[in-house]
């Protein structure tokens, strides 16, 4: 009687603070992303949330719960967007107290559906147990997918990302990609609620669910440790990465153009010495012989490359059968519509000081490259102001001979799975490497860039290319076709990075040809034995086993 009482009043007392617990597990859980990657929490943060969903009296309720857990989880882990709204505090600063909640209240309405279905569904068909944990860790993992692909889609920091800095453990992304490798995290960490989920269910299979999680997450970790093998190198290619570190409230000023490109040409030399006006500057050194490929960050070019003489200037740190490859802007004018257009752009150019190749940015970030139907949105005519890019047609890939074709990926393209390279059908090339350029530098020194080195690193693992990833202040790395770094230049650091190109898996991967269609099956039909009535029949006897016990 007395412990049944005390039970009450617990419940009674998680019921009337569901709220501040969940924002708190949402916070919490971001201490499993990068850079702190701590796994371990979502033990306790899904374990938690699955059990505080469990003992919620309504619906409403239940769509709250997911809610604040989601608006803490963005809010703590992506505050650092307010930080590029205070490179020109003046005109921006006073939108971050509306725009900066107002996305992770948007986003969080993703996972409060999700725990709205999941609380529904288990009230419907009386879910307990292993089958309780199959539906949330299901239904979370679309949720997520969801908000990865709709509105144009924002896959930040889906859980998947939390095994970046334990390589064995993401090598399943391989098979069925990062959300796939989410929904076994979820799975596993949600796996101990099964113990108190419901009176009716006894601790043997409590034990049985935690380990079968067990069981599933050792042989991942264990198949992805032997999967992962030293890999080879092109003989006759040489990477030079060049990390200038400009901060971004200078990147664009008139009077320090000149000063910004020389910088970048003098760490483009192939040289063992750096010029003693460059200060202190970090060289990483793997050596290698052959063809360099020299690249700079998204938008180091800070002249419309069209300007006279350029083209010559950008070739001259070049030797005969180097390339160079830097991000620009490209501007044309139309002179049907009298109006010109500007790109965000990767350029080749070979020694001779000619554009080889370009590639225009398809997938632009929304408020920041472009404002999506800015005629019609409120604060369209204030952040218009901030930009209005053109997107570019078409993935594609880019073959410059001798060198290995590769799949160009400005900025936060590289975070969406499936997308990073041409199609299986596509007449392009298969790449042989994936090449991220990216200016980081509108987020300082936060979570941010640690974060998209995390997301950058599953998309090598689930294509089974290299990554190699040059960023303006950071983090500039490589990474073979496992998810390892082999090179890397941290936040805030002047440097260069030489060393040979690591060569991609010979095959695609299973994810390079599927993409999601594996596991949406798998958990289309997983959910559907989970809410099948005839499985209701194999736990009734022991539910009347244990009521007979009363």
């Amino acid at each position: 009687m007395t412990q049944a009482l005390n039970r009450d009043v617990l419940i009674g007392a998680i019921r009337r603070s569901y709220m501040l617990i969940s924002g708190l597990l949402g916070v919490l859980a971001v201490f499993a992303m990068p850079p702190f990657s701590q796994l371990w929490v979502l033990v306790i943060v899904f374990s938690l949330l699955a059990l505080l969903l469990s003992v919620l009296h309504g619906q409403r309720a239940a769509f709250y719960c997911g809610w604040w857990f989601g608006f803490g989880y963005f809010l703590f882990g992506i505050h650092w967007i307010a930080f590029a709204f205070l490179v020109e505090a003046d005109r921006f600063a006073w939108l971050i107290p509306f725009l900066i909640p107002g996305l992770c209240a948007f986003y969080a309405v993703y996972y409060g559906l999700a725990c709205f279905v999941i609380f529904n569904l288990k009230r419907h068909f009386g879910l307990f147990g292993m089958r309780y944990v199959l539906l949330f860790s299901i239904l979370w993992t679309f949720s997520e997918m969801a908000r990865g692909y709709w509105f144009s889609g924002f896959p930040w920091n889906v859980m998947g990302v939390a095994t970046s800095d334990t390589p064995a453990l993401a090598q399943s992304a391989s098979f069925w990609g990062v959300w796939g490798v989410g929904f076994v995290l979820v799975f596993i960490a949600s796996s101990l609620c099964a113990w108190c989920v419901d009176l009716r269910l006894r601790w043997q299979q409590g034990l049985l669910v935690v380990g079968v999680a067990t069981i599933i997450g050792g042989s991942l970790w264990w198949w992805g440790a032997e999967r992962v093998t030293p890999t080879d190198n092109h003989p006759s290619v040489r990477l030079h990465l060049v990390q200038g570190d400009i901060p971004q409230k200078v990147k664009w000023l008139p009077e320090l153009r000149e000063q910004i490109l020389n910088r970048h040409l003098q760490l483009s030399l192939d040289s063992s010495t750096l010029s003693a006006d460059l200060g202190t500057t970090k060289v990483v050194d793997k050596g290698g012989k052959g063809r360099r490929i020299v690249i700079w960050p998204e938008t180091a070019i800070n002249y419309l490359i069209d300007e006279d003489k350029l083209h010559l200037r950008l070739a001259s740190p070049l030797k005969e059968g180097e390339i160079l490859i830097g991000g620009g802007l490209r501007r044309e004018f139309s002179a049907e519509s009298q109006q010109s257009q500007t790109w965000n752009s990767l350029f080749a150019i070979n020694q001779a000081g000619r554009v080889a190749a370009f590639y225009d940015k398809v997938h632009l970030v929304p408020f920041g490259e472009y404002i999506p139907s800015w005629r019609y949105f409120p604060l369209g005519q204030v952040l218009k102001g901030f930009s209005n890019l053109s997107a570019g047609d078409e993935r594609t890939s880019i073959a410059l001979s001798p060198f290995p074709a590769f799949s160009p990926l400005i900025c936060y393209e590289i975070i969406f799975a499936g997308e990073v390279s041409v199609p299986k059908k596509s007449a392009a090339p298969r790449p042989e490497w994936l090449l991220n350029i990216t200016n980081d530098a509108w987020f300082g020194d936060s979570l941010g860039p640690w974060q998209h080195l995390g997301a950058a690193r599953l998309r090598a693992i689930e294509e089974g290319i290299p990554l190699v990833r040059a960023a303006n202040t950071g983090i500039s790395a490589v990474v073979d076709a496992y998810g390892v770094i082999q090179s890397m230049l941290g936040s805030n650091q002047r440097g260069i990075i030489r060393q040979p190109l690591p060569k991609a898996l010979p095959k695609r991967t299973f994810y390079a040809r599927y993409h999601n269609i594996t596991l949406l099956l798998l958990l289309t039909l997983l959910l559907v034995i989970t809410l099948t009535p005839w499985t209701l029949k194999i736990e009734k006897p022991l539910k009347e086993g244990r009521s007979g016990k009363g």
